[in-house]
């Protein structure tokens, strides 16, 4: 995240830009490669299908980067403002880092992961003589390396691209809920009005920080959610498919996980987030109010029914993004699954 906020070069844009042209290139090949090619196998339309959803996915977290460019470097500037974690002492700080200890192993995991799926693909090439991704190439030899070389460029810029939007998402969601988690520890301890005061101020900072992550992801969470769920109800239907070889069987199988996986980084920092902002209330509800005079009280009661507003992260405006999201979306590829395979 510091990276993101230097300033960026002309070489840095040249790069962003001729690597989005790369994209709409190797999009029309793609699309091209599928309405050419007839007598398509299950293997054809799967290799297809994973083509089309890595590059949609590139090309919407490229075109979020570019278009809310402004946007994330006020976010991440933002930050600056979190509390610390020892604000309240290093018992409540320990408990606060609930979070921060998953998320690492997690992100690493999924590194890795990226590392290794760049790795196999741009071997492809050179042991098998594949393209990474398959796609319609013109007739002649050195077009096939053109294109591999295209692909290779592509794969390699924004697999960590990808890597580095992913694990910024999580990340930023996950500290917006630390940040409620010391906030709900402020409302516990409140005393005065200025302790009131304080707490409803850095309430509001919180809500307007998430509500501008919220205007940035809220069209790539539609895209992510409606990929995740059409490309899993083909790699369900390879895994059952008893005709089909077992290295591809397989492959399915990783891939189907590898797409839950990357759609969990999306949903459960938001349910984590969700839990400590609903904690608000009852946060409040235990501090010595009914110590305090009338003013106080009636204070304290107007907070209350504030702090009780849910934050909502949606998916294109249509659904919500949250662990409930995540269940559903798994539930939803299976049934559209069943439905392919008895028209099968």
């Amino acid at each position: 995240m510091i990276g993101f906020l230097k300033r960026q070069t002309l070489v840095d844009k040249l790069k962003i830009h001729v690597t989005f042209f790369f994209i709409l290139i190797l999009d029309v090949l793609i699309l091209v490669k599928i309405s050419t090619t007839h007598n398509k196998t299950l293997e054809d339309i799967m290799t297809s299908y994973e083509a089309v959803g890595s590059y949609l996915q590139m090309t919407t977290k490229i075109l979020t980067l570019i278009i809310y460019n402004g946007d994330l470097k006020q976010i991440l500037a933002m930050t600056n403002q979190f509390w610390k974690y020892d604000k309240f002492g290093p018992v409540i700080s320990n408990k606060q880092q609930k979070y921060p200890r998953m998320m690492p192993s997690f992100i690493t995991a999924y590194f890795f992961f990226c590392i290794c799926t760049l790795t196999v693909l741009m071997l492809k090439p050179v042991l098998f003589h594949e393209l990474p991704r398959s796609c319609c190439i013109p007739e002649g030899e050195v077009w096939f390396y053109v294109v591999s070389a295209i692909q290779n460029e592509t794969l390699f810029y924004c697999t960590f691209t990808v890597f580095a939007f992913d694990a910024m998402f999580a990340l930023l969601y996950t500290e917006a809920a630390m940040q409620f988690c010391l906030l709900n520890e402020a409302f516990s301890r409140m005393k005065n009005h200025g302790d009131l005061k304080e707490c409803v101020d850095y309430h509001v900072f919180l809500y307007n920080f998430v509500k501008k992550l919220n205007d940035v992801y809220w069209m790539f969470l539609l895209v992510q959610s409606f990929d995740c769920l059409s490309e899993t109800c083909f790699q369900l239907l390879t895994m059952v498919h008893t005709q089909e070889n077992l290295t591809l069987r397989v492959k399915a199988v990783l891939y189907a996980i590898a797409l839950y996986m990357q759609l969990s980084f999306f949903c459960f920092p938001v349910g984590f987030l969700q839990d400590e902002s609903q904690a608000s209330s009852t946060a409040i509800s235990a501090c010595p109010w009914y110590l305090k005079d009338a003013k106080f009280k009636r204070s304290v009661f107007i907070v209350m029914i504030r702090a009780q507003k849910k934050i909502s992260v949606r998916a294109g405006g249509f659904f919500e993004m949250d662990r409930q999201a995540f269940i559903y979306l798994c539930k939803s590829s299976f049934s559209v699954y069943t439905l392919l395979k008895s028209i099968n």
